[in-house]
């Protein structure tokens, strides 16, 4: 895949977010990622932001927005997946799916669904709530393996840049306020370390959905806790921050987000002891969420 097309599913998926951060979606934004089922009404929608569903495990966010456009932000809902097997339905079961915090006043919905097939499934929610009855439809279609590391794989053993690589710190991040911890190592060493690995992805300065920066924050918090235990790494998206501040239109996509296969950001992996990945987070991820799998790692 070219360097332009790349950069557009990051565009795309930053274009999306808006959307849900500001209840003003139309249906054509959301065919990017989700496809409305034949004859239904307009609203309420279901505007899917995951973009690299797989056979598997899988963490899938999503927003709601109800019949006057606004966005849903319930503490929890219930969602069923069924297998769209040719004119037949085959249903998988219900789960609950939680609403998550995110920066600015948005949010959205996340739920753990294991897929036991490639394909186009469709996604019901329903409130559950005799007050206020919502209940929504999507198409997702499931890939039969991940473009990104998988759960359970081993990621590239990157040689992303570190301090040593660099004059200065701002020629590695965008984070105007960076933490020099998150450059020490590479991806590779890091690897070979021993210890969990956390690695996020993100450019805080020039991030389209406006997630990056507090990505990247969330990160150096959630890193306190952790001193000694866990390593923790920053890739800044584009390679060249420092000339793009002048012009953005110089930007070169880090070889890094290729060898990850990355068309979205921000996107963290949490990475075991052995090397290997334990959970992954596309788009924002809370602080919660991640210290969940870092102990879930731990322990």
């Amino acid at each position: 895949m070219t360097y332009d097309n790349r950069y557009l599913g990051v565009w795309i998926l930053g274009i999306l977010l808006f959307a849900i951060s500001c209840a003003c979606s139309t249906s054509e934004q959301s065919t990017h990622t989700a496809t409305p089922l034949p004859d239904q009404s307009p609203v309420p929608q279901v505007i899917i932001g995951s973009t690299d569903l797989a056979v598997g495990e899988n963490r899938l966010f999503f927003a709601i927005l109800d019949a006057d456009g606004e966005s849903l932000k319930q503490h929890s809902v219930a969602v069923s997946f069924a297998h769209q097997d040719g004119p037949e339905t085959i249903p998988e079961g219900e789960v609950t799916a939680v609403f998550r915090q995110w920066p600015y006043d948005r949010g959205v919905y996340t739920v753990q669904v294991s897929f036991d097939r490639a394909g186009t499934w469709r996604m019901d929610v329903d409130t559950h709530i005799p007050s206020r009855p919502l209940v929504a439809s999507a198409l997702v279609d499931v890939g039969q393996t991940s473009v990104t590391p998988a759960l359970g794989s081993r990621p590239p053993s990157s040689q992303s840049k570190t301090l040593g690589d660099v004059n200065r710190l701002e020629e590695l991040t965008s984070d105007p306020i960076p933490d020099e911890e998150l450059y020490s190592m590479t991806i590779a060493e890091a690897l070979q370390a021993g210890k969990p690995l956390v690695v996020t992805f993100a450019t805080p300065a020039f991030c389209l959905s406006s997630n990056c920066g507090p990505q990247v924050d969330v990160i150096k918090e959630v890193k306190v806790g952790y001193s000694g235990r866990v390593n923790f790494i920053h890739v800044e998206v584009f390679d060249n921050p420092v000339e793009m501040r002048g012009n953005d239109r110089l930007r070169r996509l880090s070889p890094v987000m290729v060898e990850w296969g990355l068309e979205s950001e921000p996107y963290t992996w949490i990475i075991d002891a052995l090397g290997n990945v334990s959970a992954k987070f596309e788009g924002f991820a809370t602080a919660e969420e991640l210290d969940g799998a870092i102990q879930d790692t731990l322990s």
